[in-house]
């Protein structure tokens, strides 16, 4: 009896033992879970989700692998490809004469060429273009009947250039009308010229602001002018001319001078004031300009031809606005 009551006593006093002992195993259980899943729910942060994410992807088969997501853009326009603008071609220009695209004008410009017969090629060029031109030719040069042929042959309006005396001092011709000659030297003179050039139709003066500026010697010219039933055009060197207003005193047709287009030998500047003689055209209705039979200036008109036909300005012979 005593054995037994010995071994109750001790299997009483073990099984508490047994119980703390099962406790702490599944303590220690508990806790290798809990560092085996990375500290239960807490968040990745986010430098260490991309560099998880990045590695699977990386190990994924190119089969498996999510396909990137593109931005698709707007398909591109599709651009006609420029032609480049030729002597006959209608393309508006850009460049110098941009600030005529997009408009229409209105008016009529007349274009005077002058110092025809020193250079022929840019009388050529220019003649060869689809514009009414005058072209007005020095006397006495070498290739002055030359000019001459070229500009009748082509149909357009020829004028005889006559140097005239200027104010800064002497002409650049050794003959030419001048202050201080008697009106019977002036009318020799200018009767000469014109029969030196068969076949023109006008007059206007090379030079001359101050043989222009003097009612008498500018009338002496002017009575051979009128007498052989020709134009004078006034290229108005000097705003003191006298001219035009003899010449109507005369009953001669005349006009005026409102521009030179090529005072400046660069190629875009003389766009530029073809550009300009369209916009006062159109704002005046009507205006006659000058420019001379240069290849800068030949080259200015030639790139400008089809912004100029596609301007709505109608160039007309100079004879379409003498009074």
């Amino acid at each position: 009896m005593k054995k037994r009551a010995t071994r109750r006593s001790q299997r009483g006093k073990r099984g508490p033992f047994r119980w703390l002992l099962g406790l702490a195993v599944c303590a220690v259980l508990v806790g290798m879970v809990y560092a085996a899943t990375g500290r239960g729910t807490e968040t990745v942060p986010g430098s260490a989700a991309k560099t998880i994410t990045d590695t699977v992807k990386k190990n994924l088969h190119p089969s498996e692998k999510t396909p990137e997501t593109k931005t698709e853009k707007p398909p591109a326009k599709k651009t006609e490809p420029q032609q480049k603008a030729s002597p006959s071609s209608t393309t508006r220009e850009e460049g110098p004469l941009a600030a005529l695209s997009g408009q229409k004008y209105h008016g009529k410009l007349a274009v005077i060429i002058d110092d025809c017969g020193y250079a022929l090629d840019p009388v050529r060029t220019l003649t060869s273009l689809p514009f009414p031109f005058s072209y007005a030719v020095i006397p006495f040069k070498p290739n002055s009947s030359e000019a001459l042929s070229i500009i009748k042959g082509s149909g357009h309006i020829a004028m005889l250039h006559l140097p005239m005396e200027p104010v800064s001092g002497g002409s650049s011709e050794t003959r030419a009308v001048r202050v201080g000659m008697t009106a019977e030297q002036i009318q020799n003179y200018t009767r000469e010229a014109i029969d030196s050039l068969p076949g023109i139709q006008g007059v206007n003066n090379h030079q001359g602001s101050k043989a222009t500026s003097d009612g008498p010697t500018i009338r002496a010219a002017l009575k051979v002018i009128g007498g052989d039933g020709l134009f004078f055009v006034d290229s108005r060197t000097i705003s003191t001319s006298v001219a035009e207003k003899i010449a109507r005193q005369e009953g001669i047709l005349t006009g005026h001078n409102s521009m030179f287009l090529d005072n400046s030998s660069d190629i875009a500047a003389i766009q530029e004031r073809i550009a300009e003689a369209i916009k006062d055209a159109d704002r005046y209705g009507a205006m006659i300009v000058i420019c001379h039979a240069r290849p800068n200036t030949a080259e200015a008109w030639r790139r400008s031809e089809a912004a100029v036909k596609t301007s709505g300005i109608t160039l007309v012979p100079v004879t379409d606005l003498l009074q």
